[in-house]
């Protein structure tokens, strides 16, 4: 009986003995796992901007703040389309979007040691960022908004390879999700701009780690800009296609950020999604932006403009509603993550009597932004600022002899027109005339070819907007139409009679219309010393402007 309780002790022995050996194992499992279980961090993750390019902060000379956005041209072969003539241009541009541009460190983006200048993202733009451990595993999947905070959590001391892409747009458009994370691709899609960036970072092991993210851009993008400052008027609205499937789509390798184009779009992209220029100011050059996987040559590209509508001078809408298939212009081969722009340069058509083309109103002159205009109405005008004197390119100045300047010559884009000759009157004066009068206020008109709707009408008018006799005390000038206005049309020419520069001239020559009389008339000519310079002084006169040769 003793040495049976004696071994039923020793069994239980045996037994907590081995219950205490589980326990410390368990525990000392535990104490190995509070031990090997990785300490967390916050990988803080913020939107620098798209690559706008790379520069030495030390020997960058500095630009001109209008050198790109200067859009006088001068001299551009003009061509007819429909309703509205035209000049056409390609060149290349530096994908901007909306010009808002900064310079930071590249540090901010794990770069190199350079200053980096990138365009700003607009708030709302959806991205998508995988995040993966370096043994190619998935650690991290996530959509999100630019000027939005993003915070990942992600293991200390660890190393990751990210990648982020977007469409540049807003949550009205989906972005689309990878099917496969360990061979991830995306359609480039049509009509979007693909954004893409890729790198590896290091996770401190104190406190959380920033990373901003510097998209590229990795299609080719085509820009059609619309420049209406040749019809003196800020855009309203417009809406192009294309007379040909032009663009491509295909898809990104994100591992490697390689694009491969596929297919054509389903159909040519119709567009009235037009934005005004970036870093531009003013309503009268706006553009819509195409994308393509396919960076090759366009030959032929041609725009059509469906539909166009712009604001005028007496505060209402003109619209020109008929479809005109613009000129095609060749695209010389580009490459993805550049852009081409086709430049058009909208111009108000022209009426032809005889072999001149003539502008359909007078010019005026409007101090600031694209100050040389002609009025879109036939309305009489006795405003101040489209009178001017004997080749004056300012209204209310003198011409200083020797340096005349066409005040047409100025008018946008440059080199178009020019002030009406003598020969281009006594042609028109070949031609009879009708007079009219609207409110009392006389008027004669020639017939012409040219478009008439939505323009007020296809014939060549001249208002009777009268002359100014002008008073000068020193350089200010006092302007007084008498009973002219109304009664008769006066428009200056270029010519002079027995002209002997700087200080003989028999007269200047000029158009001339009454109730009674359509002739070219002399304006005698007072040529005197105005401070150091000699002025011509003389009455106060309409200029009308035609096209220069081969315009």
């Amino acid at each position: 009986m003793k040495q049976l309780m004696m071994n039923c002790n020793i069994q239980t022995l045996r037994i907590f003995a081995i219950l205490f050996l589980l326990t410390l194992s368990a525990c000392s499992r535990e104490v190995n796992n509070e031990i090997e279980k990785p300490q967390l961090t916050g990988l803080s993750v913020s939107v620098l901007g798209t690559d706008s390019e790379q520069i030495d902060i030390e020997t960058e000379a500095p630009k001109a703040s209008n050198e790109r956005l200067n859009p006088i041209k001068k001299h551009l072969a003009i061509q007819s389309a429909g309703d509205i003539d035209l000049a056409m241009t390609v060149e290349k541009d530096d994908y901007s979007v909306n010009g808002d541009t900064r310079l930071f460190s590249s540090k901010q983006s794990g770069a190199s040691s350079k200053m980096l200048r990138a365009e700003s993202m607009a708030p709302g733009i959806v991205f998508r960022m995988l995040i993966y451990n370096m043994d190619g595993t998935l650690h991290e999947n996530v959509e999100a908004t630019a000027n939005t905070e993003l915070k990942i959590d992600v293991v200390k001391g660890a190393s990751y390879r990210w990648i982020a892409y977007s469409y540049n747009r807003d949550n009205s458009v989906t972005l689309p999700d990878v099917a496969n994370p360990l061979a991830p691709s995306l359609s480039t899609g049509e009509g979007y701009d693909l954004l893409y960036a890729t790198d590896t970072i290091n996770i401190s092991n104190t406190g959380n780690t920033p990373l901003g993210i510097l998209f590229k851009h990795k299609l080719s993008r085509v820009a059609v800009e619309l420049n209406t400052m040749g019809m003196f008027a800020d855009l309203n609205a417009a809406q192009i296609t294309f007379a040909g499937n032009y663009f491509g789509k295909g898809s990104i390798d994100l591992f490697t950020g390689t694009v491969t184009n596929e297919q054509n779009y389903s159909a040519a992209p119709v567009s009235s999604n037009f934005q005004r220029v970036p870093n531009y100011s003013y309503g009268d050059r706006n553009v819509a932006y195409f994308y393509t996987s396919n960076p090759a040559a366009i030959n032929s590209f041609q725009v059509i403009l469906n539909s166009l509508s712009i604001h005028i001078d007496n505060s209402t809408i003109r619209t020109f509603n008929s479809p005109v298939s613009l000129p095609a212009v060749n695209l010389i081969t580009s490459t993805l993550g550049t852009s081409r722009t086709v430049k058009v340069d909208l111009i108000e058509s022209a009426l032809t009597v005889g072999s001149v083309k003539w502008a359909r109103q007078n010019i005026y002159y409007q101090a600031g932004h694209n100050p040389y205009r002609f009025n879109h109405t036939y309305a009489h005008s006795n405003n101040r600022n489209s009178y001017f004197a004997f080749k004056a390119h300012l209204p209310e100045n003198w011409a200083v002899r020797d340096a005349e300047i066409d005040p047409c010559s100025l008018v946008y884009p440059q080199g178009v027109w020019r002030n009406a000759t003598e020969d281009d009157y006594d042609d028109l004066l070949t031609h009879t005339g009708s007079r009219g009068d609207v409110g009392g206020l006389n008027y004669i008109e020639y017939a012409a070819t040219g478009t008439a709707s939505p323009y007020p009408s296809n014939n060549l008018r001249f208002n009777y907007n009268g002359q100014g006799i002008a008073a000068s005390l020193a350089e200010i000038i006092s302007l007084d139409l008498g009973t002219t206005y109304g009664n008769s049309a006066n428009l200056w020419t270029t010519d002079e009679i027995l002209a002997v520069p700087p200080f003989i001239s028999a007269g200047s020559r000029y158009y001339r219309s009454t109730s009674i009389l359509n002739t070219m008339a002399t304006e005698l000519l007072n040529i005197s010393l105005l401070g150091s310079v000699n002025v011509l002084q003389t009455p106060f006169k309409n200029v009308r402007c035609v096209r220069t040769a081969g315009n």
